[in-house]
């Protein structure tokens, strides 16, 4: 996952994370997150290759490059993201 202060389009932000038992649900804390726009991309890696495939999903509400906008209403907010529609390859993850 990766996430970023909304309209910049550098990452403040990135973690790996793992599997859990619910692989369709995921929620992060964004540390030291100021109030505010952000943007985050979380890939649902399906299948557990660890590459982007056929099959894995983006974040529900996400657009075309798996970027979600969302709005942080206090400091060190947790976003939650569930799994939606499947990832379109070829992903631009610039």
């Amino acid at each position: 996952m990766t996430a970023g202060w909304f309209p910049a389009t550098n990452t403040a932000f990135s973690v790996v994370l793992g599997p859990s038992e619910d692989s369709a649900v995921r929620s992060v804390r964004l540390p030291n997150s100021p109030c505010g726009a952000v943007w985050i991309r979380v890939l649902f890696d399906m299948d557990r290759n660890h590459t982007a495939s056929p099959g894995d999903r983006l974040c529900q509400g996400a657009d075309r490059d798996a970027v979600l906008l969302a709005q942080i209403n206090a400091p060190g907010a947790t976003i939650v993201c569930s799994a939606g529609a499947p990832m379109p390859l070829p992903l631009d993850t610039k």
